[in-house]
């Protein structure tokens, strides 16, 4: 009778213990994803003053080209100096979500030894998953101020990354890239 007692102890223990850990784990987990969040979510937030949400369809037509290469300039510079990959800005068709085109693109391979190409302006393709697709739409409908996507176990050999969301505003407050 003692041994059961002491067998069904030390299994609730151990089921105790598993329950603890697995909670433990999560939230550490949780806790790392909101900080990750948070600090990318200030870093893209830092980029969009430095893009004239007016002139996203002039700089697609060749148009303000002086004021594109500044712009240009600032964000390899800014992604130079938060140590980032990549900083992009890119207008998301909104008929569907399912297809973007590239504004500006900023790649530092410096950061994890990367091999980035960056992205001509107006270059086209369509959006990774339906992750983003969500996230798109949340933000062009201002549902939430931004969006972040988590990619640990990416495909296609791409390194692990994250990817946080930002809306460039014009003038009138509307959400344009």
């Amino acid at each position: 009778m003692s041994m059961n007692l002491i067998g069904g102890l030390v299994s609730l223990i151990l089921i105790f213990g598993i329950i603890v850990s697995f909670i433990g784990y999560r939230s550490i987990v949780f806790a790392f994803e909101n900080e990750y969040s948070n600090v990318t979510y200030h870093m893209a937030d830092s980029a969009t003053p430095f893009v004239n949400g007016d002139h996203i369809d002039d700089y697609l037509e060749g148009k303000e080209m002086e004021e594109y290469a500044r712009t240009q300039e600032m964000l390899d510079v800014l992604s130079e100096k938060l140590n980032v990959s990549l900083i992009y800005v890119i207008d998301v068709d909104t008929s569907d979500y399912g297809r973007f085109v590239n504004i500006f693109n900023s790649v530092n391979n410096s950061v994890g030894n990367t091999e980035y190409t960056r992205w001509e302006l107006g270059y086209e393709r369509d959006t990774t998953n339906a992750e983003y697709v969500f996230n798109y739409r949340q933000i062009y409908e201002g549902e939430v101020p931004y969006g972040t996507v988590f990619r640990l176990n990416p495909p296609d050999d791409q390194l692990p990354h994250i990817t946080t969301m930002v809306p460039v505003k014009d003038s009138k407050g509307e959400v344009c890239a």
